[in-house]
């Protein structure tokens, strides 16, 4: 069955959850939150891109065959794992929790999103002294200037004491 979810409703996992209807392109659509607990899979099933709401956290897998979208003002965060492509399409991407790590296996697309990290210790990690990063396997995609559609980031500094020289690797890519 559809499923689609008003502002204000919301999914959290309590355990694996398959939610949607691969046969349909309106299979998963939520204006709401959704949230992925650690340990916890959940499966959204649409024939075309499955539509995210307002916030969206991933402690656990979030998995989607045909991919994933987010609309303006919308939220991903979290530490945990999005087995899906997924395009911000100027929605914010937060990864960890105070800092830590978001992996996405699938192409990410930044182009006109945000990607809003924490900053305190040069390697990424979770927890105090660690900074946010995103892992991604696939390709990713900043967007062009000339285009006018590039990746805006914000930086919260957790107070840190930053060198010259220092160095944040803030997106691991594998290159694919």
């Amino acid at each position: 069955a559809n499923v689609s979810g008003a502002a204000g409703s919301a999914i959290t996992s309590g355990g694996t959850l398959n939610l949607g209807n691969a046969a349909s392109s309106t299979g998963f659509a939520t204006d709401g939150t959704l949230t992925a607990n650690s340990g916890h899979v959940v499966t959204l099933n649409d024939s075309d891109l499955a539509l995210l709401g307002s916030s969206t956290v991933v402690n656990g897998t979030l998995v989607a065959a045909n991919g994933l979208s987010m609309s303006s003002g919308d939220t991903v965060s979290g530490g945990g794992t999005i087995t899906a492509d997924l395009s911000t399409n100027s929605g914010s991407i937060k990864p960890g929790n105070s800092p830590g790590i978001l992996s996405v296996t699938g192409a990410l697309d930044l182009a006109d999103g945000t990607y809003e990290l924490e900053i305190d210790g040069t390697t990424a990690g979770t927890g105090v002294g660690f900074h946010d990063q995103i892992e991604v396997t696939g390709t990713v995609n900043l967007g062009s200037n000339a285009g006018g559609d590039e990746v805006t980031f914000t930086i919260v500094d957790l107070g840190i004491a930053v060198s010259d020289g220092d160095e944040f690797l803030i997106l691991d890519n594998d290159a694919a």
